[in-house]
């Protein structure tokens, strides 16, 4: 697998394209995280659908990408009744229509856009926390899809909690375990694992980078003393997949590293609070890049 430098877009339109592909430049990314918006009625919907016209937008935006030499990582990325409705609480009515249509969906998206685009990675999921459970159910996608896309394949698990005050039946710790060990990670037709890096690393409004390097070691938030590194490494040593952070980010508020999932965790601006986030992670994992074995 090749070292990623990735950027994720929100819902791009066609007007912004050379926007994009001049902030990537700037940026120096290599790859672009492309998303097509699947459309769900509601949480329980278990026949969500392909948006067209966000299809039709994410072909000419990779059409455009190609030209240039820059990677797509094609995401199908769900909107819950226009956005009114949360991803993460998604739950389908009827898990195995959902699961019949999810593969109807990434096949659309192989045949339409992935394999006739040359697009380097398929996600298969985004946000779809409440179904992550289902792991042979998963495994049937990854090989459903591996049977019409020879690309890169991935699954996006989202970020967690863990506390060492909190162990025992029903606690975050036991909850890690169970997602360290879904085997749906462990499947042949899966590249790779990424991973929603937005763990909640300090308190404080602006913390340095040498205090966020540590706090990947032992969180402060509410003394958690999380291990987010080696909880993160594990995923590699377990399944012997790279990591890739699907999403990583902040915003240039203050309070940034506490709450990095929040647009606005402040009203006061601080890109320094956003930029020694992004540091410390660039500065704890970049030793362990593709080819490392430490």
């Amino acid at each position: 697998m090749d070292v990623i430098k990735a950027g994720n877009l929100f819902l791009p339109k066609t007007i912004q394209i050379p926007d994009i592909l001049r902030n990537a430049r700037r940026l120096g990314l290599n790859a672009i995280n492309v998303p097509v918006l699947i459309e769900f009625i509601d949480e329980n919907d278990s026949s969500p659908k392909v948006n067209a016209d966000s299809k039709k937008t994410a072909i000419e935006l990779i059409r455009e990408m190609n030209n240039v030499g820059l990677k797509t990582i094609l995401e199908p990325y769900p909107l819950v009744n226009g956005g009114a409705g949360s991803e993460t609480g998604i739950q389908p009515s009827n898990t195995i229509q959902f699961f019949t249509n999810w593969k109807r969906i990434l096949a659309e998206l192989a045949g339409d856009v992935a394999i006739p685009y040359r697009v380097y990675a398929m996600n298969t999921s985004s946000n779809l926390v409440l179904l992550e459970q289902y792991s042979d159910d998963w495994i049937s996608v990854f090989s459903h899809l591996r049977g019409l896309y020879i690309g890169m394949i991935t699954y996006r698990t989202n970020w967690w909690v863990t506390a060492v005050w909190d162990t025992g039946p029903g606690s975050t710790t036991e909850a890690y375990q169970k997602k360290l060990n879904n085997l749906l990670f462990g499947s042949p037709n899966l590249d790779f694992i990424s991973i929603s890096a937005y763990f909640e690393l300090d308190e404080r409004a602006r913390p340095s980078v040498s205090d966020l390097v540590a706090d990947l070691s032992s969180t402060k938030v509410y003394d958690r003393q999380q291990d987010v590194f080696s909880e993160i490494k594990a995923f590699y040593d377990k399944w012997g997949k790279p990591i890739f952070f699907g999403e990583l980010g902040a915003s240039s508020y203050e309070y940034a590293a506490f709450q990095p999932w929040n647009e606005r965790p402040s009203e006061v601006v601080s890109e320094a609070a956003q930029a020694n986030l992004f540091s410390a992670y660039k500065e704890k994992f970049s030793p362990y890049r593709v080819g490392d074995r430490e």
